[in-house]
Formats: C-alpha cells, structure tokens, sequence
C-alpha cells in the first residue's frame, strides 16, 4: 500500500532537471553507502562516556572500524563505526580481540581498533546529517537494521541525527540522544535542494509545517508525477455506478489498485485521494474490496477506500493538468495503457485533464467526462508548457481564521491546563518527550490535562474525558490558564467520530450549524466538544 522511498530515482532527476536545483555533494544521496561524502560536520560523543567503555580510534583513513560477527577478519561484517563512538566491552580475547556492544548491535572488535585509556583523548569523527523523510510526515527509528523490528521514535525532516556506523543501507544513529537504527535513505549530507518550509517560525514546529520531495536513490523508477495540488481536478465522469472514492489519511500517498488481494501482488495503478471507484464486491473479514476503474478490474484496501455517502468522500487531490500532444492536433485518449489500444478519442492541446492514477509511462484521466489513458509525457502543468512538477503540500488546514466567540472548559478538571503565553498560539501534543517527535495535533489555552512529569521539562498528559495521550512541553503547561478555545460551526451534517478516520467509529451525527468548542487540530481533523461529548470532525465542515 504505502510506495517505497527506493522508486523515485528517475523522478528525482526530471524534478532536478526542472528545478534546476543540482544534486551535488552538498546534498548527497547514501542509500547505496560507503558513508557520506561531500560537506558534513563531524561531532563529538553527545553523552558521557560510561567508565567502561572502550572508545573507537581506528588507523584507517577512513576513520571507521569494522565490528566483526566473530573473532575473525575473515568473518561477516555487522557494522562499521566513527572514531570517538564508544563501544561497552563484554570480554577481553585472545589474539588482541574484544568482545563489544552498542545499543542494539553486538559483535567483535580488534582491541587495536579501541582505546581504552581514558587519559587518551579521541579525536571524534562523527558526522552530523540531517534527518529528510521525504514525502513521509516523518522517518522511523527502529530498535534493529530491519524493517520489521519495533518503532524506537519517529522524526520530521530537519532533523540532526549523528550516524554512529553503518551497513547495507542501514546506520546506526543517535538522534535527540536516542540510539537505534534509521535506514541510510533518510540521511541526507544537506537537505537545502530537497527542503522547502512552510515560512513559519514557531520554534516547537510539527509535521504539518513542512513539505518535501523524497529523496534520490540509484538504480530505480519514478513512483508517479508530483504536481502543484494548486491546480485540482473533480471527478466529472458521468456515471452513477461510480460509489466509493479513494481515501488514503495521508493525502500525499496513494491507492494501490492490485491484480489481487495481495499486498505483493502487481500493482495496476496508484490513485489520488478523491478517484472514485465501482465496488463490485467486498471480501468480508479480508479487507479487500474488488473495484473497477475504467477499464481496469482489480482489488484495494477496504481501509482506504470511503464507501459511505458521497458527502463524506475526501477532498479530491487529483492533479488539474492539460494535453500536450506532440503534436499540433494534441493526443489520443486511449482505452488501455499501451500505445496500440483503441482510441477513444483525440483532444486538442490545452484540454483539461484530471488525473485519478497513474502506472509506469501512463496516467489514468479524465478528459471531458471519458475515462482512459495518455502518456505521461502527453500532459503539461499549464497549457503552454511541459510538465512542470513542483513541491506543494496537499489540502492542510491550519485552524479557524477570522473572529470566534470563546468558550470555557464544559468537562471535568485535570492537574494543569494548557498555558501558553501567546493566548493565539497552541502545543504540540507529542508522540514522544522531544520536540523532534510527531505531533498528534495542537492543542488551545485551557484543555484541562492529567499530567505527569517524565523529566527534562517534559510531562506526559491525558486530555480529560478523551483518553488521548501524549508529551506536551512542560513550560506550557499551568495550573490555570484563561480558555482560548473558539466555538466553530458545521458547515453540512457531518459525523462525530471516535478517531482521526472516517473508518473510526461514529460517535453521532451532527445537522449543519452545531456549535462546537474546538480543543485543538491536526492538518485535516479538529478535536471538538459537543453538548459534552468528546470526538473528532474532519475540518473541511467546520467554519
């Protein structure tokens, strides 16, 4: 479901070529490693030593020492590791070898390799990169150099993270002083042609406040166009068999539509948020639905499809564009995606051109209410120009504007409030105690919590009467603090529901012009208070 970082090299260097940004070694891609190269700042050690350990202080020119699965060179290499990275010896050997560990990884080491002697001092030769998720809200790290291993923490783009070793498209890093593993993808020697900010200056920032492009990998295929979602497409195909729409909750990511109900299964294209499909029949207890679209029959995730009214579907992302033949009477809507399938008709240069999906060369469009497919290559941004991608956040909101009456807390108390100084700002509400962790939304003056303090200025709270959690920045929080909280009103009848998906369960529905008292928000959804009741809404019906 979710498409992999490693499919977007060739994108990458059309954006390049478009851009005219330059992928130097300023910004160099390591997800095929050897360790970075170009610019990057090497740092010391960010802990105290612990009087045990033994500190790398290799004589390779590189720097770097290898850890060993046995006590043998001719051994497998499990990772290699910067001078000043200090290893917990676990046993001395013979033939000059030391036993070793590292947070999460543990192997053999030549005691040539490590200095012991804490009156020696090491000159540290840790780099600092800088954390780019790419298209993802944030990067994993992982308790094990495997996929599949648990979720240490997770971190936005802009992020320091200092790369302790690596191997095999993994490196071991510490980050905001946390030690696990983040794949080599995710670290970029300098992110400043990949990195555009949303031009805001809050020091304790979120995910929803930057936009990215992933990033270049070697050796593999785009993963589709980006577009400026300034230009949207509507579904405009008249056909009333059409009844479900796309739903992905990251609207920067894609719908899969499989040959069969199998995550492995070849794809037959990726969807926008607002393509709509025929759901010919839902295979109950497997969370497959089998869909048409077009011409094409395969199957999707019932999780992210909507299939409820047609009021509930998403906003649509689908990319507006226009034909751009090559030549001057414009290009064939085809019925497949091969250059040999039938033509459903031809449309001139500068036809409007709403893209629901694409696969490999081809998109799959709407063109004057007919569905079909052109080449990539056969649409432009603007009328005049070729195709033009560009770095744009999808539909984000970023709370009510304007004047709002406020309303005061209606539940039950908690031990600290939310207290801001800045009565129009809000709090992050973090997944972890670090201002480089995930926000789960942004929260008024006001909002009773229960808090407990965890260290370091960090208390982790529950919003009272909802039963979500998370870390706030203690020096926003206070005993008591005058509310901030604005009262909002439903544009249409919408549902109140339990969680942040229309797949959540609905808590009730609410008729247009209900008043809400909004707590705080994320990108898409507000977590409100009605008559008492504690739910989410998602903020296009809210005003």
């Amino acid at each position: 479901m979710k498409r992999r970082l490693a499919l977007l090299t060739a994108l990458v260097l059309v954006l390049t070529c478009a851009r005219g940004l330059s992928l130097t070694a300023g910004a160099q891609d390591i997800s095929s490693w050897s360790g970075p190269t170009g610019k990057y700042t090497t740092v010391a050690w960010p802990k105290t030593y612990d009087k045990d350990a033994a500190v790398v202080q290799s004589a390779d020119e590189k720097n770097l020492a290898r850890m060993y699965t046995d006590p043998d060179t001719e051994s497998d290499v499990l990772f290699v590791y910067y001078n000043g990275v200090p290893m917990e010896v676990l046993e001395t050997l013979d033939g000059g070898w030391l036993r070793v560990r590292l947070e999460g990884m543990e192997g053999f080491m030549r005691a040539e390799d490590l200095v012991l002697d804490r009156d020696i001092k090491v000159k540290s030769k840790i780099p600092q990169l800088t954390i780019n998720s790419g298209r993802f809200p944030s990067a994993p790290l992982m308790s094990a150099p495997d996929a599949k291993s648990k979720t240490l923490s997770r971190y936005p783009t802009n992020v320091l993270a200092l790369v302790l070793g690596y191997a095999d498209g993994w490196c071991h890093v510490s980050v905001n002083k946390k030690i696990g593993f983040m794949q080599s993808s995710y670290l970029w020697t300098d992110t400043s042609s990949v990195y555009i900010g949303s031009g805001r200056n809050d020091d304790d920032y979120d995910d929803t406040d930057f936009v990215y492009i992933a990033p270049q990998q070697q050796g593999t295929q785009p993963d589709g166009p980006y577009y400026s979602l300034r230009n949207v497409g509507e579904w405009s195909a008249e056909d009333d068999r059409y009844n479900a729409a796309v739903y992905n909750p990251n609207s920067m990511d894609h719908l899969n539509l499989r040959e069969e109900p199998d995550e492995l299964s070849e794809s037959l294209g990726k969807y926008y948020n607002g393509a709509r499909v025929i759901v010919n029949y839902v295979m109950e207890g497997y969370g497959w639905a089998n869909v048409t679209i077009g011409t094409l029959t395969g199957y999707m995730r019932t999780d992210y499809l909507e299939m409820g009214s047609e009021a509930y579907y998403p906003r649509s992302v689908m990319p507006l564009l226009y034909v751009a033949g090559p030549y001057e009477y414009g290009a064939y809507l085809l019925e497949y995606p091969i250059g040999t399938s039938r033509s459903i008709g031809m449309y001139a240069n500068g036809t409007p051109v709403t893209v629901m999906g694409y696969s490999n060369n081809w998109l799959h469009v709407i063109i004057e209410g007919q569905i079909g497919f052109i080449q990539t290559d056969f649409a432009a941004y603007t009328r005049t120009s070729n195709v033009q991608p560009v770095i744009e956040q999808a539909f984000s909101w970023g709370g009510p504007v304007g004047s709002h009456a406020i309303a005061g807390w209606p539940l039950g108390g908690g031990n600290m409030v939310v207290a801001n100084p800045n009565p129009k700002d809000r709090l992050n509400l973090r997944t972890a105690p670090s201002k480089g962790a995930g926000s789960k939304g942004k929260y008024y003056n006001g909002v009773e919590l229960y808090a407990t303090d965890v260290g370091d200025g960090w208390y982790e709270v529950t919003i009272v009467g909802t039963g979500v959690k998370g870390y706030m920045d203690g020096t926003f929080l206070a005993s008591y603090c005058a509310s901030a909280m604005p009262v909002l009103y439903t544009t249409s009848s919408v549902h109140l529901r339990a969680g942040m998906s229309t797949k959540t369960k609905s808590l009730t529905t609410l008729a247009a012009g209900t008043p809400v008292i909004l707590m705080g928000f994320t990108s898409q959804w507000a977590h409100v208070i009605v008559n008492g009741q504690t739910g989410f809404i998602y903020a296009k019906y809210l005003k």
